[in-house]
């Protein structure tokens, strides 16, 4: 989905994985900078620092999850 919502902390968006069967679920929704898929099943997700717990947000941050049928489960915030 493309919002046009953005300030100094990215772009408010929603990313969705298609299912088995058809469909949709929806796995991430947030303001970012930008997302990859690295390796299947692994997304980054680049974000304002502030979700990295970092002083005046400096920097982006990258969120990386793993995603699989059981859901969605953050690994690391870097």
């Amino acid at each position: 989905m493309l919002s046009m919502y953005c300030g100094s902390g990215g772009c408010s968006q929603e990313i969705y994985l298609g299912v088995p069967g058809g469909g949709y679920r929806q796995i991430y929704a947030g303001t970012m900078y930008g997302f990859d898929v690295p390796t299947p099943g692994l997304l980054s997700v680049k974000v304002h620092g502030n979700a990295c717990g970092r002083p005046g947000g400096a920097g982006a941050c990258t969120l990386t999850f793993r995603v699989d049928p059981g859901g969605v489960t953050l690994l690391s915030r870097q």
